[in-house]
């Protein structure tokens, strides 16, 4: 396997074309959500090699280690860390290494922590599992979807997960491709997401040819590829230049049929890729902490654990990809123009360099129901009690109108206007939306990107 990750130490980068960005910067500029919800979550990180530097208890809960410590330079308060579990697999030891003899703890190191600094809960677990880098990814993607991990008599599966590990469609072996891909079919089906990075060698995917990345290439995965951004203010604006990163891996499967929510792409009859991108370029990379010092890392690394804890933040209903290919209106998505990735280059609209391109966080989210938790059955036969209103939230741009359902809701201010099913924020605040059925909090914000004239 290969670990998909750029490294360049804080000190070498220095010439007028390199800037780096803090994670809590990149969440800002791309308008990534707050945690609004008390749900507990769990993300899975997949890795072949390699650990966490910091203090494994008998159960694998991290303590003390450079995840912790990074998220505190962010700001996190301890009482909002991320729970960090370490589960080897197959012979797998939590081995941690950096310099000459990198095993993949830098690549572990930096899917945690980004997954910790997009979605800072104590109500979130994320989980680590090595397998010895001589696995296959059925093997390892069979234990996680199959083995729930206990800890102090609490059982932890992931709704998510993040890959950051790939290679050639034709290096990994059709069989492993495939057999992979039904459990990933599986999954999906039963409300898991996968995300995948797309590579780091462009489209050659480092070998001859042009060649997809597994298991990106997969079409029960959110392909994610990269950018390289540019935003002098820390807002995405007019001033926000984000173009084709040339290591960003993308091209079409010679496995895997196009998939039904690519129908529209006339490319080719195979699944094509990536679906989204973000910042991966080291030279505009993320500053991270590993082993102790801080570096600055690219890669699409980067942005599989980054997606990966924005679905968890978000919990989209259904598989993700079918909304990213639904053109919604006004697009949330910053359409990557300019630059090429070796044989594919930029376009307008979908292309095998960025996909869709990056996107506006919280208009993706508006745009895309959310899931609500199913009540438990009553088990006694009477009484039986009246079902509770089901509780929504989403946060609304000023002018903006968002269409929820034609049943009568009373309005508690005059924040938002209720009309013919459409919510509209009129003036910067929360309101709260009452029916029978449903109670809508709504936060009203200042229009990020000027949609609305």
């Amino acid at each position: 396997m290969t670990k998909r990750h750029y490294l360049k130490k804080a000190s070498a980068v220095g010439n007028s074309k390199s800037m780096s960005y803090t994670m809590n910067q990149i969440v800002k500029i791309y308008n990534f959500p707050t945690v609004i919800s008390s749900a507990k979550k769990v993300i899975g990180v997949l890795s072949f090699g390699g650990g966490l530097f910091g203090t494994l208890n008998s159960s694998g809960v991290l303590t003390n280690g450079d995840v912790q410590q990074f998220w505190s330079s962010l700001g996190i308060s301890q009482s909002n860390f991320p729970q960090v579990i370490v589960v080897p697999i197959n012979g797998a030891t939590n081995n941690p290494v950096v310099g000459a003899n990198e095993n993949g703890t830098t690549e572990n190191t930096i899917d945690v922590e980004t997954i910790g600094a997009v979605y800072p809960s104590s109500n979130l677990t994320i989980i680590l599992y090595i397998a010895p880098p001589t696995s296959t990814f059925y093997d390892l993607v069979n234990y996680v979807l199959t083995k729930a991990v206990v800890v102090n008599g609490l059982s932890y599966s992931p709704s998510v997960i993040s890959i950051s590990w790939g290679c050639p469609e034709v290096q990994n072996g059709t069989v492993d491709c495939i057999q992979t891909n039904g459990l990933f079919a599986k999954a999906v089906s039963n409300g898991i997401t996968i995300c995948a990075a797309s590579g780091d060698n462009g489209s050659s995917d480092g070998i001859s040819g042009v060649n997809a990345d597994f298991p990106s290439s997969s079409p029960n995965v959110v392909a994610c590829g990269g950018t390289t951004l540019v935003c002098p203010s820390g807002v995405y604006d007019s001033n926000t230049k984000e173009t084709v990163w040339s290591g960003s891996g993308g091209g079409f499967s010679i496995l895997f049929q196009k998939p039904s929510y690519q129908s529209n792409l006339k490319k080719s009859a195979y699944r094509s890729t990536p679906d989204i991108a973000f910042n991966a370029d080291p030279n505009t990379g993320v500053l991270y902490l590993i082993n102790g010092q801080q570096g600055i890392i690219g890669g699409t690394s980067i942005v599989a654990p980054l997606m990966s804890a924005y679905i968890a933040l978000t919990n989209p209903v259904g598989f993700i990809n079918t909304k990213i290919y639904s053109s919604p209106v006004p697009s949330p998505f910053y359409d990557i123009t300019t630059g090429n990735n070796g044989a594919y280059s930029a376009s307008v609209g979908y292309d095998n360099c960025t996909g869709w391109g990056s996107f506006n966080g919280i208009l993706f989210a508006i745009q895309t129901p959310v899931q609500t938790p199913t009540p438990s059955p009553v088990q006694t036969p009477t009484p039986v009690p009246s079902p509770a209103p089901l509780v929504k939230n989403i946060t609304l741009p000023l002018n903006y109108s968002y269409k929820i359902a034609s049943i009568n809701f009373t309005v508690n201010n005059s924040n938002v206007t209720f009309v013919n099913g459409f919510i509209t924020g009129v003036s910067i605040g929360t309101s709260i939306l009452k029916s029978s059925s449903m109670i809508i909090n709504v936060n009203v914000i200042p229009d990020p990107l000027g949609w609305i004239n």
